[in-house]
């Protein structure tokens, strides 16, 4: 806590780390909301049922009371305080959560875009107009040549319907739930490539919640919410469609092969 400056305190205090971090000290925020838990089970419960991560939602912090016994505290991203905030569900956590989204928004218009960050976002602009374009490129080179064969649907990034559809073709020969056929791919993704979409869905699906019930004071009922996210579609934005296809064909082409 010796290298963390106050940058506002008119309802708890939000600090600011050496490189520009907003955080917010757990214990402080447990005070706050008053709540019925003691601090370590109460936290311990957050960081576990919402899937924080160490060193990117939260970093806890050792030290002692004054009685020299050891404690840790934890301090969390200025987000992950609002998320805690907002799943309180009452009006002190709505009042603290509007409180950190008006600090931020405060030192949003203190802080002025640095040249590395205009230089940044140019760059993210040139590698979307890349990827924009590779992508029409490649529809119009299927267009004109008319192929469509099963090397192509390996290597080009495929149309999502034509994934969708496999999917159902493969539901219908294996006689596996949808779910159980996506799920059984992420797996694959992720101990073979490292992408974890099913986490990158449920981490989507939580934002935009939180956006809506900041809008509106609700949240959304969960058919609207997959609606809204799917894998399907974070996966063309995560730019690993093509490898859940590869391994998709090869389950259903295995699939068709009959034994003997």
């Amino acid at each position: 806590m010796e290298n963390l400056k106050v940058i506002a305190d008119d309802f708890l205090p939000v600090y600011e780390s050496e490189n520009g971090d907003r955080l917010i000290n757990a214990r402080e925020l447990h005070e706050q909301l008053v709540i019925g838990k003691d601090f370590t089970t109460w936290i311990k419960d957050r960081i576990a049922k919402y899937q924080f991560t160490e060193g990117e939602d939260f970093s806890p912090i050792r030290g002692e009371t004054l009685n020299g016994r050891p404690r840790t505290d934890y301090l969390l991203k200025i987000d992950t305080a609002k998320e805690i905030a907002m799943v309180q569900n009452n009006e002190m956590g709505r009042a603290i959560r509007k409180y950190f989204i008006e600090v931020e928004k405060r030192f949003k218009e203190d802080q002025p875009k640095t040249q590395a960050e205009m230089l940044l976002q140019y760059a993210e602009q040139m590698v979307r107009n890349e990827r924009e374009n590779a992508e029409r490129d490649q529809k119009i080179k299927r267009l004109e040549t008319g192929v469509d064969t099963l090397t192509q649907n390996l290597t080009a990034v495929p149309d999502h319907r034509k994934v969708i559809d496999n999917v159902n073709e493969y539901a219908r020969w294996t006689r596996l739930g949808h779910n159980e056929v996506y799920n059984s791919i992420y797996s694959i993704l992720k101990a073979q490539h490292g992408i974890d979409v099913k986490t990158r869905v449920e981490n989507e699906r939580r934002k935009l919640n939180a956006d809506y019930y900041q809008r509106t004071g609700k949240l959304y009922a969960d058919s609207t919410l997959k609606q809204k996210v799917n894998g399907i579609d974070v996966m063309v934005r995560m730019g690993c469609l093509s490898k859940f296809n590869s391994i998709l064909t090869g389950f259903l082409t295995k699939a068709k092969v009959p034994t003997t």
